[in-house]
């Protein structure tokens, strides 16, 4: 099992292997695609999970910039 703080690419590493595994099956074997999907869901899990840790750490460099320089500028403003 994986911990929140895996590297998102490793996570979709283990998910892409899985869906590689499902593409070579010509015959699909029940038992083991089942163990497959409820590994992928977890991964899933996961990665948004990650997803969600990063897009805060994000957000926090960027509120820091912008308190130690200011506020960036507004992209859409028509100065």
């Amino acid at each position: 099992m994986t911990t929140p703080e895996q590297n998102f690419g490793k996570l979709m590493q283990q998910l892409q292997e899985i869906v590689d595994w499902y593409e070579q099956q010509e015959e699909l074997d029940l038992e083991e695609g089942l163990k497959k999907a409820k590994h992928a869901a977890e991964l899933i899990r996961q990665c948004a999970q990650r997803l969600s840790q990063l897009e805060n750490e994000f957000v926090k460099i960027k509120a820091d910039l912008e308190a130690a320089s200011g506020p960036a500028p507004d992209p859409n403003s028509a100065e």
